[in-house]
């Protein structure tokens, strides 16, 4: 009996895992994009305009949470791409590279930001962001695991202290080439 439910316990835990690749640049892809919440068409109609599409959020300052300089390209679309860069700003070549990054959507309720994301933990899932867009165009991220307050907002805004949050500041550039992403 044991071994029964051994097996179906493995069974599970590996359907349950979204399965992903890497491209030939190194950016993380899932096989299936419709394993993301916010990928539906419901929320594709939504008001995005408080983030804006011709900039890149640029992560400001390090965090234990980001193990480099990474910077966030939103789309119009409702796409997402958290990149990983070396320098600060980073180059043309990077931010417009449609096969960097980690995926992922974004939806927008007045300030409030939420973005259903890739992760490469318990082999490939998708989690939540929570954030707000701060009066000056740039945004406060969450760093407190959603899940663990149920992915309600004002309790995860509430349980986060002001040390676990990552600012990523907005950086207006003319070098961004418009593309759909094609995931």
């Amino acid at each position: 009996m044991q071994r029964y439910s051994f097996i179906f316990l493995l069974f599970l835990t590996l359907n349950s895992c979204v399965k992903y690749h890497y491209n030939e640049e190194g950016g993380v892809r899932v096989n299936n994009s419709k394993v993301f919440k916010y990928n539906k068409e419901r929320f594709r109609s939504m008001d995005k305009s408080q983030i804006d599409t011709n900039a890149i959020y640029i992560l400001s300052e390090p965090h234990p949470m980001w193990d480099s300089f990474w910077f966030i390209r939103f789309f119009p679309t409702g796409q997402v791409l958290f990149i990983p860069c070396d320098t600060i700003p980073p180059g043309s070549g990077l931010i417009n590279n449609k096969n960097k990054g980690i995926q992922g959507y974004y939806i927008l309720k007045d300030s409030k930001i939420k973005i259903d994301m890739f992760q490469e933990i318990n082999y490939g899932q998708t989690g939540k962001y929570f954030g707000r867009v701060e009066s000056d165009g740039n945004i406060l991220l969450f760093e407190s695991r959603p899940e663990t307050c149920f992915s309600i907002y004002p309790l995860v805004e509430k349980v986060t202290n002001k040390k676990n949050n990552s600012h990523w500041r907005k950086f207006p550039t003319d070098q961004l080439k418009h593309y759909k992403p094609d995931w």
